[in-house]
């Protein structure tokens, strides 16, 4: 059965020995804390928490926070991970990884769990999301869903599979019922909805582990059975070979959480925008255009990678996370690419007249590696071209580590309780999840 030998390469592999991986997993939960804490104080987040029963409450939902149940926890740590749009993503998830895996190991983890199989679960569960990624992408994120829902669900229910300590059997049935609970519209994109997509993944994978360990159970074979995932979900069906080399060939060999890697991101925008944003910030920077400079802008992509970047027109900033018109506007015109620019608020009259200066057009040669790139045609008649292929923060361009720690003291501040919690997260594979838990529990 191949949906239990799936499960059994989860349980039976060691990632630990390959110490990229391991540190790439420490980067990971770095940038997720990071981008989870920017959140407090978010309206929506305020609300969500107030749904679910838990006030106020300034840190990341844990074990400690014992007077919430397990469940509403998962969904309010996955809600706020991904809020602001600014948490990792994964070219072969074409989602966002960190935010429902981590959002439901950090609600299950006790402080006596040991920060090696912490890390282990994790780095698991990029694998597992990364590949059901490569066997049912691009189709399945192109017919609408929303990766990080759909997949994120199994994924998660790996992980917490493999901290828990489940048999391979307990850990397919749990991945199934995560499995069977996938969903996520790219409809709901550029709202709040897009970001409890994440908070029910995470919460649907921790019931699907505790369902199992009470002794529910459902198909082993949830993966290639008719009318299991990519009966419902694949665009390959006749291709049954193919699915499976994506989720078993050259299983441990390299994780894939440091190869190809994780995009970790600065901005809080849709990551398919990083590079026409850098390429508007080089053209700013040489160029120091006024708004009346400019005639037109053009932008070019490869053929649909610009398919997640819908909002042609936005009405607010929230929408905006999603426009490259917008998006590369504010760079040109040398705005910050800060929270507020990206808040629900609505734009300006003028700002959405400045937008329809912008047109998209498809690159029609394609050899090499995908490119944006960004012409400004000036009233004089000038045009400058920027073209970017890897955008800071993408893995062949990563974030340095002062980059996150930046990151993280934007919310976390980057005194004595931010180097503690940095430490603690540097010697997790050698230390129990106590140290970890405490800080974040009550990180202000």
């Amino acid at each position: 059965m191949d949906s239990l030998k799936l499960a059994q390469m989860v349980i039976e592999t060691d990632p630990i020995k390959d110490s990229e991986a391991v540190s790439a997993a420490k980067v990971g939960l770095l940038d997720y804390l990071a981008s989870s804490l920017l959140a407090t104080g978010e309206e929506e987040l305020k609300t969500v928490q107030q749904v679910y029963g838990m006030g106020d409450f300034k840190g990341i939902s844990t074990v400690l926070q014992e007077e919430v149940p397990e469940s509403a926890k998962a969904v309010v740590n996955g809600f706020r991970a991904h809020l602001l749009d600014i948490d990792d993503v994964h070219g072969d998830v074409r989602g966002h990884p960190g935010a429902v895996i981590l959002s439901a190991l950090l609600t299950a983890a006790t402080p006596e769990h040991s920060g090696k199989d912490f890390l282990a679960a994790y780095i698991t569960g990029v694998e597992v999301m990364a590949r059901l990624g490569e066997a049912v992408n691009p189709e399945h994120y192109l017919k609408g869903w929303h990766n990080t829902s759909t997949l994120g669900s199994i994924a998660a229910a790996a992980a917490l599979s493999r901290l828990m300590g489940l048999s391979p059997v307990q850990t397919a049935h749990a991945m199934g019922i995560g499995a069977t609970q996938s969903g996520g519209m790219r409809a709901q994109f550029g709202t709040p909805a897009k970001a409890l997509h994440i908070g029910f993944a995470a919460r649907n994978a921790l019931e699907a582990v505790r369902l199992v360990q009470a002794g529910i159970y459902g198909e082993t074979e949830f993966l290639y059975k008719k009318f299991g995932f990519f009966d419902l979900f694949g665009y390959k069906s006749d291709n049954e070979l193919l699915y499976k080399n994506a989720l078993q060939k050259d299983w441990g060999k390299s994780w894939r959480i440091a190869s190809p890697g994780l995009w970790l991101k600065k901005y809080p925008f849709c990551s398919a925008a990083l590079p026409g944003a850098d390429a508007a910030m080089e053209l700013r920077q040489q160029f120091a255009y006024e708004t009346d400079d400019i005639k037109e802008v053009r932008i070019g992509f490869f053929p649909g990678k610009d398919s997640a970047l819908y909002s042609r027109d936005p009405k607010t900033g929230e929408e905006g996370r999603f426009s490259i018109e917008y998006i590369v506007w504010l760079g040109l015109t040398g705005k910050t690419y800060d929270l507020e620019r990206f808040s629900k608020k609505k734009l300006s009259e003028t700002m959405r007249e400045n937008l329809k200066r912008i047109t998209r057009y498809t690159v029609t040669e394609v050899d090499g590696d995908p490119y944006t790139s960004v012409t400004v045609v000036k009233n004089d008649g000038s045009e400058e071209t920027r073209s970017i292929v890897f955008p800071k923060g993408s893995p062949n361009n990563p974030l340095t580590l002062d980059d996150e720690l930046e990151k993280l003291s934007l919310s976390f501040g980057n005194g004595k309780e931010q180097r503690l919690l940095v430490a603690a997260i540097w010697d997790l594979e050698k230390t129990e999840m106590c140290e970890v838990l405490t800080r974040i529990h009550r990180p202000f």
